[in-house]
């Protein structure tokens, strides 16, 4: 599983006050280059649907295009609504960072200019397992334009897809649309497979989605944007498209207790292991922040990737790749699942363990 590369801070380094304390404790993973390449940048995910920053895929638990589609079984691919970029009024300075937050579960990206500061919370809610949210956070001292570039996937390229048949998108009202989409393959497969036939057993998913804006015209003072994308599934609600729409509504109405409600089930994660709701390492000289670092991102791997309500296992990329065709080896025994029995918490890894037996 990827993690952010962390390069050492220099003094000259711009770091968020409010990222100070997160930092020197070695569970904000920080950095003011911007990550460039998928593999130098994190997941966001809660163990039901996952994706990577800045990817163009979303991935859910349990959702695959099966043997006798013209690819073999693999993890199926859907399109991602958070490939987002926002950028201000022209400044002659605008300093940027970017964090990965393992103990509240998000990534974080901030840009200061001299007329606004604008900080991007992108997380996969741990506890409505369907949603994935964009937050936006503005303080400005003038009025100020932002441009937003939705880089969403074509729907053209939807519809060449080896995984999914998707319907047309429907615009649900004027800052939202959706989709339904089945895939092309049952998971356990039928012979006889064709461009035509699709064998019952497929699954459906729909996606109802944020549609930004192109550009937002915002006052002086604090303002707050919000996307969010609902995924659901047959295998997870009997009438998917109903629980997306339903979802994605609840959670562009709830404010800031969305993200409090996030916060407070990773507390619960943390809580509920033997570190006692936080991650250090000590050594023969006192507490080692760059091994804090490495030991508190591998394990915000895993927490992100496995939840005790949906119990699916994991390939050796994670929920947010479909790396080896998301298929689950012997790894999860050897590499995943150990730490989970020795540190907890012990239900992700009994969760992970049920999905050995759930086919046969």
């Amino acid at each position: 599983m990827e993690v952010l590369a962390i390069t050492t801070i220099s003094a000259a380094a711009w770091l968020p006050s409010g990222w100070a304390q997160g930092v020197k404790e070695g569970w904000i993973l920080y950095t003011n280059q911007q990550p460039s390449t998928d593999s130098r940048l994190p997941s966001v995910g809660n163990g039901f649907v996952s994706t990577i920053v800045g990817s163009d895929d979303v991935y859910m638990a349990g959702v695959f295009n099966s043997r006798d589609s013209p690819q073999k079984s693999h993890r199926a691919r859907l399109p991602s609504a958070h490939r987002l970029a926002v950028t201000m009024d022209a400044s002659p300075s605008v300093r940027s960072a970017w964090a990965l937050d393992t103990r509240n579960g998000c990534w974080l990206e901030r840009h200061d200019s001299d007329i606004a500061s604008v900080e991007r919370r992108f997380y996969a809610h741990q506890q409505i397992r369907g949603l994935l949210v964009s937050d936006y956070t503005i303080r400005a001292s003038t009025p100020v334009n932002l441009s937003i570039n939705a880089s969403q996937a074509d729907p053209a390229r939807w519809l060449q897809s080896v995984d999914f048949a998707f319907g047309s998108v429907q615009r649900i009202s004027r800052g939202a649309s959706g989709f339904a989409a089945c895939t092309h393959a049952a998971e356990t497969g039928s012979p006889g497979w064709n461009a035509t036939h699709k064998p019952a057993g497929c699954t459906n998913v729909s996606v109802v989605y944020s549609t930004p804006p192109t550009v937002a015209v915002l006052a002086a003072g604090l303002s707050r944007l919000r996307f969010v994308s609902a995924h659901a599934s047959n295998l997870s609600d009997p009438q998917p498209w109903q629980a997306a729409l339903a979802a994605h509504a609840s959670a562009i109405a709830a404010g800031e207790e969305l993200y409090a409600s996030h916060a407070a089930a990773w507390a619960a994660l943390y809580d509920a292991s033997t570190s006692g709701g936080s991650v250090s390492v000590h050594g023969p000289h006192g507490e080692s922040v760059e091994l804090t670092r490495v030991v508190a991102a591998s394990y915000y791997a895993l927490l992100s990737a496995a939840r005790a309500d949906w119990p699916h296992g994991l390939s050796p990329g994670g929920l947010s790749t479909d790396g080896y065709e998301g298929h689950t080896f012997w790894d999860q025994e050897t590499w995943m699942v150990p730490p989970l029995l020795a540190v907890g918490p012990t239900d992700l890894a009994a969760s992970l363990l049920r999905c050995k037996p759930s086919p046969v």
